[in-house]
């Protein structure tokens, strides 16, 4: 299963626009350099989102020199539903009251159960708070990253679907030092994708 169908698949349970979307943006580089990055130890344990027969299981490991472990693990109760589940690890570098995460998806559970690489590195950008026992994720706004994009602002690949509604996913390739720059500015819009409960 192709891994950015994966993960739709796995957050289909927070918002209605990202299963619209069909994709998410995605960063050929992380936002900090993995020897400068900063394990979140917030972040480490077990999360849970429900919605309906659908549970997204996030597990997060402590910190390492490569980042913080992540197991993704989708489950719904209808029988003609697929599950599936993804890893890969995250880094952080907290700072503010709403720190941003690159998370990288490394490998996914293949047909036969059994782990396999990802056909090809990609990292997401998230931005997340914490409040207690909840966590709060947001994912970049496609449409708004992909103007950042037409407008010069970052480097990577946009190209609407010409509806003008539902444009394709931008495709990051902005540099980390810059992109790091870009998000600390401001100019990043964000959507939320969902709140999940410590367990």
């Amino acid at each position: 299963m192709p891994l950015i169908r994966l993960f739709r698949l796995a957050m289909l349970a927070t918002t209605a626009s990202s299963a619209l979307s069909g994709c998410v943006t995605t960063s050929q580089f992380p936002h900090v350099e993995p020897a400068a990055a900063v394990a979140d130890a917030r972040l480490s344990g077990t999360w849970l989102l429900s919605k309906g027969t659908e549970r997204t299981w996030l597990h997060i490991g402590p910190g390492s020199p490569q980042g913080q472990s992540l197991l993704v693990v989708h489950q719904d109760t209808r029988p003609d539903r697929e599950q599936g589940g993804m890893g890969g690890r995250i880094l952080t570098a907290p700072a503010g009251k709403d720190p941003v995460a690159s998370v990288a998806l490394d490998w996914e559970f293949g047909e036969d159960g059994a782990p396999k690489a990802a056909d090809k590195a990609q990292w997401l950008l998230l931005r997340y708070r914490l409040d207690g026992q909840s966590l709060q994720i947001e994912r970049l706004d496609d449409d708004a990253t992909g103007k950042a994009v037409q407008a010069g602002e970052l480097l990577g690949q946009y190209q609407a679907t010409g509806d003008g509604k539902h444009p394709a996913a931008p495709q990051l390739q902005t540099p980390t030092p810059k992109l790091a720059a870009w998000l600390a500015s401001g100019k990043a819009k964000w959507h939320q994708w969902g709140v999940w409960t410590r367990r």
